[in-house]
Formats: C-alpha cells, sequence, structure tokens
C-alpha cells in the first residue's frame, strides 16, 4: 500500500528542506520528528497543472457515482426480464411493469450495494496502485507505522467517531426529524445492520474502496492542486459527506472524512484510515446500537455524544503527537 510522503513528494506542507540534508536525523537530543521528504521548487506543479489536478480531485467520485449506476441498471435489466420470462408481470401493462420495476429496485437494494463495494474496491484499488510513482514502497515501509501506540489510538478513534456520528444523528433527529426518518427507511431498505452481504460490506470492503477513493485519491490529486494538505483534506472530506448521497450521513462523514484524513498523514499511509474506518462500521454495525438504545434521544445527549467524542479525539490525536518514522 502506498507510502504518501515518499512516492508523492510534498504532503505535509513543509517547503524548507534541501536536497543536501536528509529528513530525519537521529542526532537530535529531543524527541525524533519524522518530516517527509518533499518535491524541490522545480518540481512544483504549475497553475495549468494545479488546476488539472483540482478537477482531477472530483473524477473519483463521479466514477463511484457512475459505476452505482451502472450496477443498479443492469441488476434491474436482469430482475425485469426475468420476472416477464417467468410470468411475473404483463410488459403489455405499463403501470404494472413501472410497479414491478420499483418493487425489484428496493428488493434488490442489497445486492446492488454489496456489488457497488465489490467492484468499487478492485476499481479504486486498481487506480490507486498504478497511480503510486514507482518504486513502489515496500510491504515493510507501508507497515512502517505499526507499533502498539498507534493501534491503540486508531481503534480507539474508530469508537470516539462512532459515537460522535451518533451524536450528530441526535441532533438531527431532534431539528430535521423527517430527513432522518426518510433516511432510516432508505437504511432499512439498503438492508444497512440487517443484511449479512451488507454489513460485511460496510466492515470490510466499504473502509477499502472509500477510503482509497477520498484518502487516497482525492486527497492526493487534491494536495497536488491546492499544495497545501489542511486544504486539501477538507475538500476530500467535503467529497466523503457527498459520497453517501445524503444529509444524515453525510454531516458525520464529513467529519469522520476530516479525522481519518489527519491519519493519513499522520502515519504515512492509508493503512490506518482503513482500519480506523472499519471500527466505526464494526461498532455501528454491532455493539454501539445496544449501548446507545436506552439512551434518550434529546438536545442534551446529542451535544454529549458529538463534544465528548470530538475532545477525545483530539486528545488522542496530541496523545499520538509523536511521529512515526516509515
Amino acid at each position: 500500500m502506498d507510502n504518501f510522503n515518499q512516492t508523492e513528494g510534498q504532503f505535509s506542507g513543509n517547503t524548507q528542506q534541501t536536497n543536501e540534508q536528509p529528513a530525519f536525523t537521529g542526532a537530535q537530543p529531543q524527541m525524533q520528528q519524522f518530516v517527509p521528504p518533499v518535491a524541490s521548487v522545480e518540481n512544483k506543479p504549475g497553475i495549468g497543472a494545479r488546476i488539472g489536478y483540482f478537477f482531477l480531485a472530483f473524477v473519483p467520485i463521479i466514477v463511484s457515482f457512475a459505476l452505482q449506476f451502472a450496477i443498479s441498471f443492469v441488476v434491474l435489466i436482469v430482475a425485469t426480464v426475468s420476472g416477464m420470462m417467468q410470468g411475473l408481470v404483463d410488459p403489455n401493462n405499463y403501470d404494472a411493469l413501472m410497479e414491478f420495476i420499483m418493487q425489484q429496485a428496493l428488493d434488490t437494494s442489497p445486492m446492488i450495494t454489496g456489488i457497488y463495494h465489490v467492484l468499487g474496491s478492485l476499481v479504486f484499488f486498481l487506480w490507486y496502485y498504478f497511480s503510486i510513482k514507482k518504486p513502489r514502497p515496500s510491504i515493510k515501509q507501508s507497515f512502517g507505522w505499526f507499533n502498539g501506540k498507534a493501534i491503540a489510538v486508531i481503534v480507539l478513534c474508530g469508537i470516539t467517531l462512532n459515537l460522535l456520528a451518533n451524536g450528530t444523528v441526535v441532533l438531527e433527529s431532534i431539528f430535521t426529524p423527517a430527513i432522518v426518518e426518510a433516511y432510516m427507511e432508505l437504511a432499512e431498505i439498503a438492508g444497512l445492520g440487517t443484511d449479512p452481504f451488507v454489513i460485511f460490506a460496510a466492515i470490510v470492503l466499504a473502509p477499502i474502496g472509500e477510503e482509497l477513493l477520498c484518502r487516497g485519491l482525492t486527497l492526493k490529486f487534491a494536495n497536488k492542486a491546492f499544495g497545501n494538505f489542511w486544504v486539501a483534506n477538507v475538500l476530500q472530506a467535503i467529497v466523503f459527506g457527498v459520497l453517501h448521497a445524503n444529509w444524515v450521513q453525510g454531516i458525520y462523514a464529513f467529519l469522520i472524512g476530516l479525522a481519518l484524513g489527519w491519519m493519513t498523514k499522520r502515519y504515512n499511509s492509508i493503512i490506518p484510515a482503513m482500519i480506523c474506518h472499519a471500527v466505526v462500521n464494526f461498532s455501528s454495525s454491532t455493539w454501539i446500537p445496544w449501548i446507545l438504545q436506552p439512551v434518550p434521544a434529546n438536545v442534551v445527549t446529542g451535544l454529549l455524544l458529538t463534544v465528548v467524542p470530538a475532545a477525545a479525539t483530539i486528545w488522542l490525536f496530541v496523545w499520538d503527537s509523536q511521529k512515526v518514522d516509515a
């Protein structure tokens, strides 16, 4: 998997390094800091290239939506033709045919979701892999961040970010109840939290495909466009929110996306963000709803579930401030 800074040049906004001085030295008596290598001034993209990278940053999400549409179209066509061949619907009766197609759209929603996550993960993995400049990092380099403290931070952040997401949903259910109710109905239709294949896709496949799309391709292209990680991080978090295609998930996805972007930069690898994302989705599909079920849905609860986990996440980031040499 990609080591961003070593393969793609500047990723941290640090432009003071020269070609004669290494980015990391062990001679300093204080805590060692890893400073990723940066591109030289002459290698910085020009204004035309930056504009190109800006628009390129939106191509992955366009591909994602196009892929979802194509899968939905194919599945519905197959289901409709199969239904007509079995005599389940009269193709000459327009109203009955439309009703049948709508019902098939609902019934096949979990299947479409699962197929998209499988194909999407493959598509974005190949795109991301071949976008990495050679020589590509080895497996050892990709896991250079791995240590007990890092794993603890990644897992705990997954839990705090999940709680934060639940807090935003509680607040949304109070101030925009109609929107939340509509989302809950769609989630039930899509099999979120109930269909085994959808749960597997959410826990295993979505963290791979969505991280490659947002913290991989989009963040990389946006960083090249702006030359500033934090601006690029906000852009990819917005894309992550839009990717969920609804306001309820979009709001907390944006906040989670900011944290996952930081994690990608912090560990100089996309793998920790994938693990954290998996912990978020695993918690949401298993034990977190059971823990929060007796909690009353009011403003105080919503604020506590939003502010406290957010503060805990920031504290984890500060506690894990020591850089890891990847």
